[in-house]
């Protein structure tokens, strides 16, 4: 998969949970609670749950295995993300009710547009909460603190962004469907774009494959060190090859320089020569690891 691909399927993330969020945020609006704050809460929990799932389900259809399908490796992380997307959005919602307090400004607001524009921005600048935990959590549980880092950063400008823009159409199109269902697919597509454009930006290169079942596929390089092989602990998995072990090889990024490390006996090839234990690589070489080919390219 090449990283436009990668950046569509963000974006798709972003727009089924979009979809997904209205719906759950018009049930709570029929059937919940009576209760004003209560509600809130409730529309928080749900919209921040929605989005996490979706954006924890993208890792499925962007690393599962063409041979055998591994969403079923992806289904815990996809929960806990969603479960840590609601609370973010309790936490939003409760932010946004204290930046209400210290700015002043009216819940209602005084029914002209420019004091709803006040209170849309006060509101959306919440939401940067889901969208910065939404993106951190895929590091986070692959023990990467740049991962985490970059992921929250994008997913905070993409939260923020769009969490204004929902905001601002919701109140400013009241009675309106159209309003926010706008509003929820420029919060999921700011969210998913913005995640692409950080983790793009950050990254010291990428890793294309040459040969194989998953050929074409494309893995960023961002991570101080990235692991090949067949571990779970790996970022690049080639668990479709033969001749390829466990923590066959890695690429750590030092100062200026990549290098190619071999942690044990495994055979590797760079440019068809034996790689040495610490080996530099440049951009265009191409790595062999058993039957699988991997060119290093600039990002």
């Amino acid at each position: 998969m090449t990283i436009a691909k990668k950046r569509i399927i963000y974006i798709l993330s972003g727009i089924l949970g979009a979809l997904g969020a209205f719906a759950a945020v018009q049930a709570v609006l029929i059937r919940g609670p009576s209760s004003f704050a209560a509600a809130n809460l409730l529309q928080g929990l749900s919209l921040g749950a929605v989005f996490g799932l979706m954006f924890g389900l993208d890792e499925g259809f962007l690393y599962a295995s063409v041979i055998k399908p591994a969403f079923s490796r992806y289904i815990p992380r996809a929960l806990l993300r969603g479960a840590l997307g609601g609370a973010a959005g309790i936490l939003a919602v409760l932010l946004s009710a204290q930046l209400l307090l210290l700015t002043g400004v009216s819940v209602s607001g005084s029914g002209d547009r420019s004091s709803l524009a006040l209170l849309g921005l006060v509101r959306g600048s919440a939401w940067f909460i889901p969208g910065a935990a939404i993106g951190s959590l895929d590091g986070i549980l692959r023990r990467s603190g740049r991962r985490a880092l970059v992921g929250a950063l994008g997913g905070l400008v993409g939260g923020l962004a769009g969490g204004i823009i929902l905001e601002l159409l919701t109140l400013l199109l009241p009675g309106s469907v159209g309003g926010p269902i706008a509003g929820f697919l420029a919060f999921g597509l700011s969210i998913g774009l913005f995640l692409g454009i950080f983790e793009e930006r950050f990254a010291y290169g990428r890793i294309r494959v040459l040969s194989g079942e998953i050929r074409n596929r494309e893995y960023l390089l961002s991570d101080r060190v990235t692991g090949l092989g067949r571990a779970g602990s790996d970022q690049i998995r080639l668990d479709e090859y033969d001749g390829v072990q466990a923590r066959h090889a890695a690429i750590e990024r030092r100062g200026a320089d990549m290098l190619l490390i071999l942690p044990g006996d495994a055979a590797v090839l760079v440019n068809d020569e034996n790689a040495t234990q610490r080996q530099v690589l440049k951009y265009g070489d191409v790595i062999r690891l058993g039957d699988a080919k991997l060119l290093l390219r600039t990002r």
